[in-house]
C-alpha cells in the first residue's frame, strides 16, 4: 500500500521490521485484544478504545514505514516523531475527504496488516485460537461439573 504524503509517495509495509518493533506490537496486541477491558461496563470499553485509537494509529504507521523508510530503507522514517509529523501532514492534506481522521486512516492500515500477514507474523492469530480453545475447555470442564453436582 502507498500514502502520498506532501510530495512523496511512502510504501507501508507490515512485515520484520514492523514485527519486531516492541512498541508497534505491544500497541496493537493491547488495542486489538482489549486487554483489561472486560472487566468494565461495555460503554466504558468502546470509550477506551476511542481514545486508545491516536495513539494505536500512529504505531501502525509508524511500524508500518519502518521496512522502507526506516533504517534498513531509505532512513526518512527514523523515529515516532517523525511518522508523527507525516502523520499530522497526512491529516492536513485529507482534512476535507474521509481519509482525514484517526478512524479511517486504522482501518487502511489494518487491512494492510491483515493483507501483509502481519498477525500470522507475530503469532497473535496463533495465539488467539490457543486462548478461544483454552476457555471452550473451561466452559466444558463447568459445564460437567455442573451436570456431576445435580
Amino acid at each position: 500500500m502507498e500514502l502520498k504524503i506532501g510530495n512523496k509517495t511512502y510504501k507501508i509495509e507490515f512485515n520484520i521490521e514492523a514485527s519486531l518493533n516492541r512498541e508497534c506490537v505491544d500497541t496493537i496486541t493491547e488495542f486489538l485484544c482489549g486487554v483489561d477491558r472486560e472487566s468494565k461496563n461495555p460503554i466504558q470499553a468502546v470509550l477506551d478504545s476511542v481514545k486508545d485509537k491516536p495513539k494505536t494509529v500512529l504505531a501502525m504507521l509508524y511500524a508500518g514505514l519502518l521496512e522502507n523508510h526506516g533504517v534498513e530503507g531509505d532512513g526518512t522514517v527514523m523515529s515516532m516523531s517523525d511518522a508523527k509529523k507525516l502523520l499530522k501532514q497526512y491529516f492536513a492534506e485529507h482534512k476535507d475527504d474521509e481519509k482525514g481522521n484517526y478512524y479511517d486512516l486504522y482501518a487502511l492500515l489494518l487491512g494492510q496488516m491483515e493483507k501483509d500477514g502481519f498477525f500470522g507474523l507475530i503469532g497473535l492469530e496463533q495465539t488467539m485460537k490457543e486462548v478461544e480453545q483454552f476457555v471452550q475447555k473451561i466452559v466444558e470442564s463447568n459445564q460437567a461439573n455442573k451436570k456431576k453436582a445435580k
